[in-house]
C-alpha cells in the first residue's frame, strides 16, 4: 500500500471517528436518566402537592406562583371557593419552596439540588390505571416525559381519588421553564 493511500485511509477512519463521537453525545445530550421511586417512600411533600394540586380544580397557578380564580367555578358555594383558595394558598407556598412546574397530570418540583418528577393519571373512578414510562427528554428551555397510560380491563371501580402514580427522581439540577407530559401508544 501506498503511503498516500494510507494517509487516505486514516483520514477518512478519523472523519468517521469524529462523526460517530459528535453523533453520540448529541443523542445523549438531551436524554434525562431517571429511577422511578416506590410509592411507600414517597415524600411527604409530594403527598402534600397532589393534594394541593387535585383538589383546587377551579385554580389556576401561573409562573410566579400567583393565584387566579378559573371562569367555572361555583360561584353560589363561597365556602367551597374559600376552601380551594385556601389550598390554593398552601400549593403556591409549596410551589415557591419546591420550585415546581405543572402541567396536565405531572408536577415536577426540586428538592434539596434534586429534581422530582409526579405522573399520575389523576382524579380516577377505578383502580386499573397503569403508567410505563418511555423517556424523558430535555431541550433547551422545555422537559418532556413521553408516557403510556394503560388500562385493564379487570378493574375494580372505587370513588374518585388520585390513583396511579409514579414518582421519578432525574439526573437534573434545574427545572427546564416548560415542561409537559406527552402521552404515547
Amino acid at each position: 500500500m501506498k503511503f498516500n493511500e494510507y494517509k487516505k485511509m486514516v483520514t477518512i477512519s478519523f472523519v468517521i471517528l469524529v462523526f460517530v463521537i459528535v453523533f453520540i453525545y448529541i443523542s445523549t445530550k438531551n436524554k434525562v436518566h431517571f429511577e422511578v421511586v416506590e410509592e411507600k417512600s414517597m415524600p411527604n411533600v409530594v403527598k402534600n402537592i397532589l393534594e394541593s394540586y387535585y383538589y383546587c380544580d377551579s385554580i389556576e397557578f401561573n409562573e410566579t406562583a400567583t393565584i387566579a380564580l378559573k371562569d367555572n367555578y361555583d360561584e353560589n358555594t363561597k365556602e367551597n371557593i374559600n376552601s380551594k383558595l385556601d389550598k390554593a394558598q398552601k400549593m403556591a407556598d409549596l410551589q415557591k419552596e419546591y420550585d415546581i412546574r405543572c402541567s396536565k397530570n405531572m408536577i415536577v418540583y426540586k428538592e434539596k439540588n434534586e429534581v422530582y418528577i409526579v405522573i399520575t393519571r389523576g382524579i380516577v373512578s377505578s383502580s386499573a390505571h397503569q403508567i410505563e414510562i418511555k423517556k424523558v427528554k430535555k431541550d433547551k428551555n422545555e422537559l418532556t416525559v413521553y408516557a403510556k397510560f394503560i388500562f385493564n380491563k379487570e378493574c375494580i371501580n372505587i370513588p374518585n381519588a388520585v390513583t396511579s402514580t409514579i414518582l421519578l427522581k432525574t439526573n437534573l439540577q434545574e427545572i427546564p421553564k416548560s415542561v409537559r407530559l406527552q402521552e404515547t401508544h
